[in-house]
């Protein structure tokens, strides 16, 4: 009790009366509730609000006061009515413990006091914020008297400034996408994603969040109906799957280690997301950029120690180590074809990856590291010689944003 007591200090102190709220803190803090009580009911009836929702908090516990609903509500309203958005979240925790009709009714009203009230908060309320919940459930929580309309509740929340708003209301992620697919005509959120080009991020944070329920691999498509449309390439589905990727990785670190593939795929395809114009993918990227080197993969039973390569363009690939088993050339273009990135193990496969790059027109002229020394190209992407790492002119420097394990 006394640690809710001072967070809620915390966030309902202002200047107003600061000396006298100062007081009464204290005096709660040590439990002189009634003391307390003496102190704060002026306060509350000449109109402060923070005094008003401690009067409340204290006839609703029964601190210092006998308790009272009536007197609890009643300093609720007036609280509310000054701006306080905490009120009608305190007053849903008192109802889901006393179940009270009366209390369910008030907060009901106050709820649709403040939001008439208060129409500016719109984006930051959390009582915005349960007025938009009842809008949705409407019909199918009738004690609640909320006329249904899923269009303006919807349209509250996607707008809303409050992180993890569905989670906080209970509401699960299929229920925002139903909705979207019901409203669009799309079959599904794959092809209403496919179909899209201004996807609000919103919609992307819902989507992660329904994905992360989702058991298994990332990389099955089956758990993971995203990852096709990601290996096209799609700029949405980049991103969401660098999420559910990077997810997997911190749930299934005990068991596959820090190396395991998946934060390759994270970074990868988060800064694939963000060079499209994905502004979320960023933060993503930049968390998982210093994973990139010296990390373990799996591959039909062999273990490879592998480093990333960008070419500062559109494309990334990942080159193994030589002292594990290599892939045969086959290999490295089906695990192209699968997982979306290239591997490179050694001078023929970072011929071939060398080439793919050139095939976009850009100038590919440089250095290129494999695990035993360094690979020479024109701009067309033609091989021009190999270099052991001594031999390595220093003209070829830095042409290329490269990482050598040894």
């Amino acid at each position: 009790m006394k640690k809710i007591i001072t967070l809620l200090l915390l966030a309902y102190c202002t200047t107003i009366y600061a000396q006298s709220l100062s007081s009464i803190e204290s005096l709660l803090k040590q439990g002189r509730y009634t003391e307390a009580a003496k102190q704060l009911r002026p306060l509350a009836d000449r109109g402060n609000s923070t005094a008003q929702f401690w009067a409340a908090f204290l006839f609703f516990e029964g601190k210092g006061v006998n308790k009272s609903e009536v007197q609890g509500i009643k300093y609720a309203k007036l609280a509310a009515s000054q701006g306080n958005d905490d009120v009608a979240g305190y007053m849903m925790q008192v109802w889901r413990e006393t179940q009270s009709n009366t209390l369910r009714t008030a907060i009901s009203q106050l709820i649709k006091d403040y939001v008439k009230r208060y129409p500016s908060t719109r984006d930051n309320s959390k009582t915005w914020v349960l007025y938009a919940y009842y809008s949705i459930v409407g019909s199918r929580a009738p004690e609640w008297n909320f006329t249904t309309d899923e269009d303006l509740g919807w349209s509250i929340l996607e707008k809303t400034k409050i992180k993890n708003v569905l989670e906080e209301l209970g509401l699960k992620p299929k229920a925002y996408l139903n909705y979207v697919l019901e409203k669009s005509g799309y079959s599904s959120m794959t092809q209403y994603i496919s179909q899209n080009n201004n996807v609000s991020d919103f919609l992307l944070d819902v989507i992660v969040s329904d994905l992360k329920e989702s058991p298994g691999s990332p990389l099955s498509d089956k758990y993971n109906p995203w990852y096709p449309l990601a290996r096209d390439g799609n700029k949405y589905a980049l991103y969401i799957c660098a999420e559910k990727f990077y997810d997997y990785y911190n749930k299934q670190i005990d068991k596959f280690g820090k190396g395991n593939a998946c934060i390759t795929f994270a970074t990868s395809y988060s800064s694939k997301a963000f060079r499209a114009g994905v502004q979320k993918a960023k933060y993503l990227a930049d968390i998982t950029e210093k994973y990139h080197i010296g990390l373990s993969i799996t591959h039909k039973g062999n273990v490879y120690t592998v480093f990333y390569v960008g070419d500062g363009g559109a494309r990334d690939y990942l080159a193994a180590s030589r002292d594990c088993k290599m892939l045969t050339y086959s290999e490295a273009q089906q695990w192209t074809r699968d997982a979306g990135v290239y591997l490179a193990n050694n001078e023929l496969h970072m011929k071939y990856l060398v080439a793919e790059l050139a095939k976009s027109g850009e100038d590919v002229s440089g250095g290129y590291w494999i695990i035993n020394g360094l690979c020479e190209f024109d701009s067309k992407g033609n091989f021009i010689k190999f270099y052991l790492p001594q031999d390595v002119p220093a003209r070829l420097g830095n042409r290329h944003k490269t990482y050598l394990i040894l």
